[in-house]
């Protein structure tokens, strides 16, 4: 009787012209709709290292989705690299693995910072131009800076964003790097393309400068110096250079083994072709001008070894009336900022002001533990106001610090 009845309903259904299936195992259908609900895809991405934590470290890929990636699968990877063909396998949508192959530095002076991704566009121009001001790169640093306009080139929601700023900055004595300023001492209508990657309001962008299409114009000297001549100073007349005389010639190059030489400073008034010697030089020096002012002219200095290697030596003043070098700071010094008059030096351990007018040194503090200075890494990064920010190093650590210059203490910088 139930079959009758089965039978008649399926006739019903087909009297009224319906569709129907029914339902029995099929093992190939089966298969394919295992397959598909485990589909495993692989793809190749650009992953760029922006936060780490204890355990962790999160990267922003080319779409600016952000990944997690455990520390022991990224061993000698650091904020601020990238890794250019990361495999990033899903499955289901989901992350199940990520291979990281070879990475390399991106960003060369990483900057971080917090912020709403509304707000980063202004926070991230301020700080890249604000680590400039008064550097110890005297070569880029900068008394100030006006931003001009911001512009969001490309953004990916709260991951990353492209943008450029138009500036001008009012470069400090020989910071070449920016061009001739005019006359109001102002380099203007430069320009600076970056890219922020962000992970939870946490930021971080290059804050190195480079000419990618900016128009930046490094000013020629005026005179063109020989082999073995680095310009140091110029004036309307003369030109004041360098010249390193080897012992021998032929081992200049010889990076194991390099020629000795001897650095007199010399004189030529470009009009006549006159020179003077203004300085007979030490023996395997180099000089670095950072300001000059009248008669003087102020000169950091390093002291080449075996090797080819070299470290910091005295800090300097070439007086060109007496034509004489005398050491106003015993070395090992590294030069620090200048705020108006006053050079700020680490030096015996030791934050030391040099008056440029009296040529006075005072010792303003001692430094918080003993630096290594052969390492290069004890630096003043910026000055705000009267809060000098600065890196300390030895053969175990980087700390950074500010010392104010109102209380002449040190503080470190959280």
């Amino acid at each position: 009787m139930k079959k009758v009845v089965f039978l008649g309903f399926v006739l019903i259904l087909i009297l009224a012209g319906c569709d129907y299936e029914i339902y029995s195992p099929n093992p190939i259908r089966e298969a394919v709709q295992k397959n598909k609900e485990d589909e495993v895809t692989e793809t190749i991405t650009e992953l760029v290292f922006v936060r780490e934590t204890t355990t962790s470290l999160f990267a922003v890929d080319t779409d600016g989705v952000v990944h997690e990636i455990s520390k022991g699968d990224a061993r000698d990877v650091k904020v601020g690299m990238i890794a250019k063909n990361a495999v990033v396998i899903t499955k289901d949508s989901k992350v199940i693995s990520i291979d990281i192959n070879d990475t390399e530095e991106l960003v060369r002076e990483p900057i971080k910072l917090q912020g709403e991704p509304s707000m980063i566009e202004e926070l991230s121009a301020n700080a890249i131009l604000n680590s400039y001001m008064r550097s110890s790169d005297y070569s880029k640093a900068i008394k100030s800076y006006l931003i001009k306009s911001l512009s969001v080139l490309e953004g990916s929601g709260t991951s990353k964003i492209k943008m450029l700023v138009t500036f001008d900055v009012e470069p400090m004595p020989f910071a070449l790097y920016w061009g001739k300023p005019d006359e109001s001492g102002m380099v203007t209508d430069l320009s600076y393309v970056y890219t922020a990657y962000g992970f939870n309001n946490d930021w971080m962008f290059d804050g190195f400068i480079d000419d990618n299409g900016s128009g930046f114009i490094n000013p020629t000297t005026l005179y063109e110096p020989g082999d073995n001549q680095k310009v140091l100073y110029e004036t309307d007349k003369y030109t004041y250079y360098q010249q390193k005389d080897f012992d021998n010639v032929e081992k200049i190059n010889d990076v194991n083994n390099p020629s000795e030489f001897k650095s007199p400073i010399y004189r030529i008034d470009r009009g006549s072709g006159a020179t003077t010697r203004m300085y007979s030089g030490d023996r395997n020096y180099d000089y670095y001008p950072f300001y000059q002012s009248g008669k003087y002219l102020f000169v950091e200095t390093r002291l080449y070894g075996a090797g080819n290697t070299s470290k910091n030596s005295y800090i300097g003043v070439l007086d060109v009336e007496r034509k004489y070098m005398s050491e106003v700071i015993d070395g090992p010094a590294v030069y620090g900022t200048m705020i108006e008059d006053k050079v700020y030096v680490f030096a015996d351990q030791e934050l030391k002001v040099l008056n440029v007018n009296t040529l006075a040194v005072e010792t303003i503090g001692e430094l918080p533990f003993e630096v290594d200075y052969s390492l290069g890494g004890t630096v003043v990064d910026y000055v705000n106001g009267v809060d000098i920010h600065m890196t300390l190093a030895d053969n175990t650590k980087k700390v950074e610090y500010v010392y104010n210059i109102e209380s002449k203490e040190f503080s470190i910088n959280n």
